[in-house]
């Protein structure tokens, strides 16, 4: 592990992050730890994450103007779902959590502890309100809100097959819109999405390696055909990733709580980190927001 740390990468490239996903004894047979064990060659399997030395460096410069004088170190996405939405039996057993965010879907596989994939699609639920705005002749805004507001299952639990749209501008009148025309565009972009991800696994040769199945969160898990479209295509189980062991006054976010699963999962991180941190973890979570809030709500105070 400390000579994957000495790997030289491009100038314009930083580590963010090395985990050892296994070990092989004389190439052939996996052991989770080769302690004891009798082999001619002992080889490890290293995950190496990197990003952008401009990216991490612009985070950094911002959080040093919010009043953090300790230098930031970067986490994966997808590292800080795993603290936050798998279990240590799904981490052990082998799993795959997908992050359907916004503008980014990102993703890895865990098994026996390790990380053996981690990487991103720059596909998320902007695309789908971007298709249904584009498709069906409507604002984007009213898009996502119709998105974030998981409109066409409440519709369809009163049993609507249309979406009434009243149009602006000088000649008002009211679109009837029938819902299967919003599946339909709905559809076609998740689908795809987790297509995407079904061929990198395929690639990968991990598709055998998710026994215990499949974790979806994100904004986009909330969509209700998501879920049953993910397990369809993955064939594994497949459960929304709500956030794990966060109770109090954290459990009462205004927004669905899978939206929050990597950033709830970074604060555990960084959490079970901190030598200094309290026993529970939700109070150590609840109080890196409480402190990290007091810092941006200072900041605005002294820029009026």
């Amino acid at each position: 592990i400390r000579r994957a740390q000495n790997i030289e990468l491009p100038p314009d490239q930083t580590y963010v992050s090395i985990y050892d996903s296994y070990f092989a004894l004389d190439a052939r047979n996996r052991e989770e730890n080769p302690v004891g064990r009798l082999a001619d060659r002992l080889s490890a399997n290293i995950h190496i994450i990197t990003a952008g030395k401009q990216q991490v460096e612009l985070v950094r410069s911002l959080l040093r103007e919010l009043g953090f004088e300790q230098e930031a170190h970067p986490v994966c996405t997808s590292i800080a779902d795993v603290f936050g939405v798998i279990t240590m039996d799904e981490r052990e057993q082998g799993a795959l959590v997908f992050d359907f965010g916004a503008t980014v879907s990102s993703y890895a596989v865990i098994q026996h502890d390790g990380v053996l994939l981690t990487g991103s699609i720059p596909v998320g639920v902007v695309n789908v309100a971007n298709d249904l705005s584009l498709a069906l002749d409507l604002p984007f805004d009213f898009c996502m809100d119709f998105l974030r507001a998981s409109t066409l299952d409440k519709l369809r639990e009163k049993g609507s097959n249309f979406l009434e749209y009243r149009t602006r501008g000088a000649t008002e009148r009211v679109r009837r819109i029938p819902l299967d025309s919003f599946e339909k565009v709905m559809d076609l972009r998740i689908r795809e999405t987790f297509q995407f991800m079904k061929e990198i696994l395929l690639r990968a040769g991990l598709a055998r390696a998710l026994r215990a199945g499949a974790v979806l969160t994100g904004g986009g898990s909330m969509i209700p055909s998501a879920m049953q479209m993910f397990q369809d295509l993955m064939g594994v189980t497949v459960r929304r990733g709500e956030p794990l062991g966060i109770t109090g006054a954290l459990s009462s976010f205004r927004s669905p709580m899978p939206c929050y699963a990597a950033v709830l999962g970074l604060l555990k991180h960084v959490a079970d980190l901190d030598p200094a941190a309290p026993g529970d973890p939700a109070g150590s979570v609840r109080d890196a927001v409480e402190r990290f809030a007091d810092r941006v709500l200072n900041l605005f105070h002294s820029k009026k």
